[in-house]
């Protein structure tokens, strides 16, 4: 009876150092994928990142409309209208009505033009005042107000829709800044991606020469808030701007990503816009998978990204027989994201249970002839895989 207890009683702590059941650990970090893999890549791709405790994520589709409004859209619509009554008095000759509306959107509307890459709508208003101005007999204010719309556009004025004194007057102020020694503009900008345009023109190099006078500054990035400056650039002398670039809001982003997709430009392997659905979506990494043929191989391309830095960490190319592709995908991913001793994807260090241990059932054979009285001459346990046998002789 004493035996029976004690081997219960082994047994019983035998079965409390079991190992039981874990859950499943969850996702290290999350992975946006963006390509269209053919069937056999894309299983490995999506299969080797779970196996790496990888979080998955798929792209939001983006039509052509914008899910909300852009504010810089409603300030366009208004001064467009304002326009057009500016237009109606002064053909009513209320010209003094005229000048001050066209003035004050002037002040209240150019930096959101500029922003909204409306400069035409805002040299219109320059124009228009200038006109204003100049039937007015501020033959001074006229020429300054003439002298902004050059900077932004120096085509002449529609001869047909314009009187002779505005047509030569415009001419005579367009003669005169170009006489003038240009001044230099030198723009950085961070980050060195972000696009930048002088009066809606695009800047190619970090600098420019430009004629004296006010100029719009527009830098401007995916998943970055656009920023605009006024800048006086003098003749012969040079003007420096430093910019930087602040992260958008993921509305700004959403609405960046469908203005994109309306102009048929959204590409989700432009590493830009990776990152912008990449960080819209909350991963923190992007792979870029992008797939096509070599004569009768299949050429397989993949490129890690952080989304918080925006570098690139990693690249691997393959090129395989189409039947292989998913071995080549394997390994390409293996390369992007080898597997470390405990990081994602390592195996877990198996310990052997305490039961499957052949001296463990040793002592219990041990302890069972002890307790019921026997004496042991030999004790010898033999194991295999999975079974223990114990031998006992007298």
């Amino acid at each position: 009876m004493r035996g029976h207890v004690i081997l219960t009683v082994v047994c019983m702590l035998a079965a409390g150092v079991a190992p039981t059941a874990a859950a499943a650990p969850p996702a290290e970090r999350t992975v946006l994928v963006l390509g269209s893999p053919s069937g056999p890549v894309e299983r490995a791709l999506l299969g080797g990142l779970r196996q790496r405790r990888l979080g998955i994520v798929r792209a939001a589709a983006f039509g052509p409309a914008a899910e909300a409004a852009d504010p810089d859209e409603a300030v366009v619509k208004r001064v467009e209208a304002n326009l057009g009554r500016a237009q109606k008095l002064f053909y009513a000759v209320r010209i003094v009505d005229a000048a001050e509306l066209l003035e004050q959107q002037i002040r209240a509307a150019s930096f959101t033009l500029a922003r909204a890459r409306r400069l035409d709508l805002l040299r219109a208003l320059h124009l228009w005042d200038g006109v204003c101005l100049l039937k007015k007999g501020d033959d001074r204010g006229a020429r300054g107000a003439f002298a902004s719309a050059v900077l932004l556009d120096e085509r002449p004025p529609d001869d047909v829709r314009f009187a002779p004194v505005v047509i030569t007057t415009f001419a005579e102020v367009r003669k005169e800044l170009e006489r003038q020694p240009r001044g230099l503009l030198v723009v950085q900008v961070t980050p060195r991606t972000a696009r930048v345009t002088v009066d809606g023109r695009p800047l190619l190099a970090e600098s420019a020469r430009l004629s004296p006078g006010r100029h719009w500054i527009v830098a401007e990035g995916l998943s970055h808030l656009p920023t605009v400056r006024e800048l006086h650039v003098a003749g012969g002398q040079t003007a420096r701007l430093a910019l930087t670039l602040h992260p958008a809001d993921r509305q700004l982003v959403r609405r960046q990503l469908h203005a994109l997709a309306a102009r048929g430009e959204l590409d989700a392997l432009a590493p830009e816009i990776a990152l912008a659905l990449c960080r819209m979506q909350d991963a923190d990494e992007v792979l870029l998978a992008r797939e096509g043929r070599d004569g009768g191989r299949l050429r397989l391309s993949f490129t890690r990204l952080s989304c918080a830095s925006g570098k690139t960490l990693g690249k691997q190319e393959e090129t395989t027989a189409p039947d292989r592709a998913e071995r080549a995908a394997q390994h390409a991913l293996a390369t992007l994201w080898p597997v470390t001793p405990g990081g994602p994807g390592a195996n877990a260090k198996t310990t052997t249970p305490v039961y499957k241990r052949w001296w463990f059932w040793t002592l219990i054979g041990l302890g069972t002839a002890a307790a019921v009285g026997g004496t042991v001459a030999g004790v010898l346990a033999t194991r295999g895989p999975d079974t223990y046998t114990i031998r006992m002789s007298p």
